[in-house]
């Protein structure tokens, strides 16, 4: 350590490294669990429309999981909050955009 003046130059030279360190504690307890955000996922024949989005908990239709890949079908995505604690819908889930890139010609 070194001592420094209010215009920071050097008072005092430095010193050797000092280790610092506390006892360890008791364990507190557990806190909340943390709100995330969660994705999900469905598919429809439409590069305009967006599958039906209702803003609930789980909408219908959609999953986290990704549905399997279909000749035809583009792969449309959206997210939102979700309460760590009760697993509820924070807000609304953002507007669904499309993940399934265009065909090559």
């Amino acid at each position: 350590m070194a001592q420094m003046n209010p215009n920071n130059t050097l008072v005092d030279k430095w010193e050797g490294p000092t280790r610092i360190s506390g006892e360890k504690g008791d364990t507190g307890s557990q806190g909340p669990a943390g709100n995330f955000t969660e994705y999900i996922f469905a598919r429809n024949n439409s590069w305009d429309t967006a599958p039906t989005l209702t803003q609930t908990r789980n909408p219908a239709g959609w999953s986290t999981q990704v549905p399997a890949k279909t000749s035809g079908k583009v792969l449309w995505a959206t997210f939102a909050t979700i309460n760590g604690s009760t697993g509820a819908l924070i807000g609304n889930w953002a507007e669904p955009y499309y993940m399934t890139g265009a065909t090559g010609g």
